[in-house]
């Protein structure tokens, strides 16, 4: 990871809120260490709020997928969102490519940093960024589901895992 001094303004979760939720449907960095390996995968699916008093950032990774191991073991992870239409190329090749095969850092020329308050780095190229820990999770249960949605986005049955991270810090990058 790179080891120069980036300048972070703190801003409160909710400062950018609505920029992070127009943005993740377009695509966002989930960052995790999988087997002491950083991985990051694009995101598309997420929401924030309060939960048990906590502010926290709502996520879903199919067990199926290579960071799933990470979040679910290191329970912690990041959020990196871009705020602006550079990472397009990007967001891309980290949805349609696994760690497993190719280390996308590289592939995509992006650039992995320290977290501060989680062992887990974010994305340096991305402007706004949450760092979180897992406070909890659930399966989603097939048949809670409407079968519009099933029928859409799980026909081999691959349900997400659904995480709940609170978030202990989220900060800029200009």
């Amino acid at each position: 990871m790179a080891e120069e001094k980036i300048e972070r303004k703190e801003v409160s979760y909710t400062r950018y809120l609505k920029n992070a939720l127009e943005q993740i449907p377009k695509g966002a960095f989930l960052t995790v260490k999988t087997q002491s390996k950083i991985n990051t995968m694009t995101i598309g699916w997420a929401t924030s709020g309060v939960m048990w008093g906590r502010p926290v950032l709502v996520i879903g990774v199919r067990p199926s997928r290579f960071s799933f191991e990470g979040i679910d073991v290191d329970k912690e992870f990041t959020v990196s969102i871009p705020l602006n239409q550079k990472l397009k190329k990007q967001i891309t090749y980290c949805g349609t490519h696994s760690g497993r095969d190719v280390d996308k850092f590289a592939e995509c020329d992006i650039h992995a940093i320290d977290g501060e308050n989680v062992e887990i780095p974010i994305i340096q190229e991305c402007g706004l960024h949450y760092e979180c820990r897992v406070v909890a999770k659930h399966q989603l249960i097939p048949e809670f589901i409407d079968e519009t949605i099933k029928n859409r986005y799980y026909p081999e049955g691959d349900y997400h895992m659904i995480f709940y991270g609170e978030i202990v810090n989220s900060y800029r990058i200009d």
